[in-house]
């Protein structure tokens, strides 16, 4: 409920960046100022934005992992209960 927005919020300044990138770049040198004060805002949400998708992920991943690791320790703790090893 809290991660899921963190990371969409980061794709939406990505695509509003990616969008401005493109007609700044179509429109060269010929830029007002305001322009490139929009472009430098975009700039910096982006850039934020992208250290805090990165936080998330990284927590994420990490929680992934223990989860992974539990179970896979349960399973083994199950087995070696409930399986015979004589042959």
């Amino acid at each position: 409920e809290t991660k899921v927005p963190m990371l969409l919020d980061f794709f939406l300044k990505k695509e509003k960046f990616e969008k401005l990138k493109t007609a700044t770049d179509k429109k060269g040198k010929n830029l007002s100022e305001s322009e490139i004060n929009e472009f430098n805002a975009a700039v910096n949400e982006y850039n934020k934005a992208t250290n805090d998708y990165n936080k998330v992920n990284t927590e994420l991943n990490n929680k992934r992992a223990s989860y992974l690791e539990s179970w896979n320790n349960a399973v083994s703790k199950f087995l070696d209960r409930n399986v015979s090893k004589k042959k």
